[in-house]
């Protein structure tokens, strides 16, 4: 290369074109003698130090540990069994006999027994509308009594008063317990006194009423 460059005293006389061959072999000398830059090194990752993350560290959840919330059984209720003739319930007056019960219809001859003939109609349909024992024989007073009677008298002849007819009394209390019958012969005893009460207060009733009437 030294051998192709002039002298120094020689380059003040160099034209330009001298100058620009001079500096293309200047270049190329360069390009040949100069080692190529080497290439950086890239740094390579082993698979054998990748870490790998096993399933097994993995935590899992398991279904047994985990509460379950119970449903609390439903209550059922029970509907009653709708009641019969033979389960109904009596009403128990103050004096404990009872005074309500199963109804039956009465058969007309048991009537005709104990009313006369023109009665038996009217009779029947008293019996028909009654639901009470003691209301029933109350109300069937008419057809045995005259109002008189019932004004001046009482089931068994106390209080200065004259006693109804025991016969009239018995064909009445035949009727009751023909549609209202008793469970025994000691109940219809119980129940048949308590009667007595009703028609005495029915008696007294009615003289109160005619009494106030006629003043």
């Amino acid at each position: 290369m030294s051998a192709s460059v002039p002298p120094l005293h020689d380059l003040s006389t160099i034209d330009i074109d001298t100058f620009e061959s001079l500096s293309a072999e200047v270049d190329t000398s360069l390009s040949v003698h100069l080692p190529a830059p080497a290439a950086p090194a890239v740094p390579t990752l082993e698979t054998s130090a990748v870490s790998t993350l096993e399933t097994s560290d993995v935590p899992t959840v398991e279904t047994s540990t985990v509460p379950t919330l119970e449903t609390p059984a439903v209550p059922t209720v029970e509907t009653p069994a709708d009641p019969t003739p033979a389960t109904l319930t009596r009403t128990v007056s103050s004096n404990s006999a009872v005074d309500s019960a199963v109804e039956i219809p009465v058969a007309e001859d048991v009537i005709r027994t104990c009313v006369t003939p023109r009665k038996v109609q009217r009779v029947r349909e008293a019996l028909q509308k009654e639901v009470n024992r003691h209301r029933c024989a109350v109300n069937l007073l008419p057809f045995f009594f005259t109002k008189e009677e019932i004004m001046n008298s009482n089931t068994d002849g106390s209080h200065g008063k004259q006693c109804l007819d025991s016969n009239k009394l018995n064909s009445l209390k035949v009727l009751v317990f023909s549609k209202f019958p008793a469970e025994s012969a000691t109940e219809k005893d119980k129940l048949w006194a308590f009667i007595k009460t009703k028609i005495n207060a029915r008696c007294r009733a009615i003289k109160y009423a005619n009494t106030t009437r006629t003043q």
